[in-house]
């Protein structure tokens, strides 16, 4: 069997396998972003206690609607053009504000 290169392997999966894999780094780069902005706050490695928790298990459940409603997993884009990085700023600044 011949190995297909990893570009070839993503663009034959099926729209909702790349809109789950997605919406997985999203999560994962909204709760990192979440520990930087702590850990550079307070100058050191940052470990939640307590009531903190909270905080990292509600950032994905506001993101992730946030995300989907402005659009950016109902077309997974090919090339990336003005128009989506307008939606994309929108939605990230939305998530910040909220």
């Amino acid at each position: 069997m011949i190995a297909l290169p990893l570009r070839t392997w993503f663009v034959n999966l099926s729209r909702r396998v790349k809109a789950c894999i997605l919406i997985s780094a999203d999560i994962f780069f909204t709760l990192f972003a979440l520990w930087a902005a702590f850990s550079l706050r307070w100058s050191d490695w940052y470990i939640p206690k307590g009531d903190e928790w909270y905080l990292f298990a509600v950032a994905p459940v506001i993101a992730v609607p946030i995300f989907i409603r402005l659009g950016l997993y109902r077309a997974i884009i090919r090339y990336i053009e003005m128009r989506a990085l307008w939606t994309i700023m929108q939605a990230t600044t939305l998530y910040a504000v909220l």
